[in-house]
């Protein structure tokens, strides 16, 4: 079992005080900065915080960058004005900006429908079809880019949470086939012993710090059903070239990297886990089932399916 961590100290004071821009368990799809970005100087990034201008700084950015692209503006709101495809609700931009760091409903909705194209992918390729599954959590759900793709399954129980309020209002009134928890930033949950036959986390363990790594894998698995699986994306091989020569090594080691430890929950705090270390140590207690490189299209991560021991008769 993973080892005993004190949450309080797992959390930082950075995150404990930090709002829901920033604590959130459900990070951008694009959710890796630019190398530029990831390497800007923590001093810069602690002053621009204290002051409270961190998350308008970079937003203002990137919509100024959005709205000079005006052919992407354009198709972006003759598809809003159209409709998504599932007759399901659109986010508003600001949300939508929230969970992928980007402002286009076309892209949010595109990601999602590959986003759910992977899982299934990697489920059929282990004999595993959601459609039979009694229930599944999204966790992580952010404003439902993924989880909308459940809402064909009529026999599956489909359940989302997340650390944020306001995205959690939103699905709770626009995804009303599913049922939306809110967790907090350390575990534990509401849920039950073996609740869920499936649990899926896209860009949450990337953005976790080593000891609430820990604390969620244990939780997680606590709710995992016997014999059921937990699939979640990772940074590994394909994403070296952002790593300087000193974390190079250390990841070759088979050591977890982890860069801007205190903004734990959001992108600023980014994680890249070598396979050993998912084997070996995070998911020691877990069968590792499947280690894909680039799984995760939508997100451009690695995916790791680990599968909870079948309940002993």
């Amino acid at each position: 079992m993973s080892p005993h961590v004190d949450l309080s100290r797992a959390v930082g004071h950075e995150a404990r005080r930090r709002g829901p821009l920033y604590s959130r368990l459900a990070p951008p799809v694009h959710d890796t900065l630019s190398i530029d970005d990831l390497r800007v100087k923590d001093t810069l990034l602690g002053l621009l915080d204290r002051l409270g201008w961190l998350d308008w700084a970079l937003r203002q950015r990137d919509r100024r960058r959005y709205r000079r692209d005006r052919q992407s503006v354009a198709r972006d709101e003759a598809f809003r004005a159209e409709g998504a495809p599932d007759g399901l609700a659109l986010p508003p931009a600001d949300l939508i900006y929230l969970v992928t760091r980007q402002f286009s409903p076309l892209a949010f909705f595109d990601s999602g429908v590959v986003g759910g194209g992977a899982i299934r992918g990697v489920l059929d390729d282990h004999g595993v079809d959601i459609a039979q599954l009694g229930a599944i959590l999204d966790f992580g759900c952010g404003s439902g880019r993924v989880l909308r793709q459940w809402r064909g399954l009529d026999r599956v129980r489909v359940h989302g949470t997340d650390y944020n309020q306001t995205l959690v209002d939103w699905c709770r009134s626009n995804l009303a086939f599913a049922e939306i928890g809110k967790n907090e930033l350390a575990p534990p949950t509401p849920y039950a012993d073996g609740q869920f036959d499936l649990i899926y986390a896209i860009s949450v363990f990337t953005h976790l710090n080593e000891p609430l790594q820990h604390a969620w894998m244990s939780e997680l698995t606590r709710i995992l059903a016997p014999g059921g699986h937990l699939l979640f994306s990772v940074h590994g091989p394909t994403r070296l070239d952002i790593l300087d020569e000193e974390e190079r090594e250390r990841f070759d080691r088979g050591e977890l990297v982890l860069r801007h430890q205190g903004y734990e929950g959001g992108n600023l705090c980014s994680a890249f886990h070598p396979e050993t270390y998912i084997r070996d140590v995070l998911c020691c207690d877990l069968e590792v089932v499947d280690y894909i490189e680039l799984g995760a299209t939508d997100a451009s991560q690695d995916v790791v399916l680990v599968r909870k021991s079948p309940a002993r008769s």
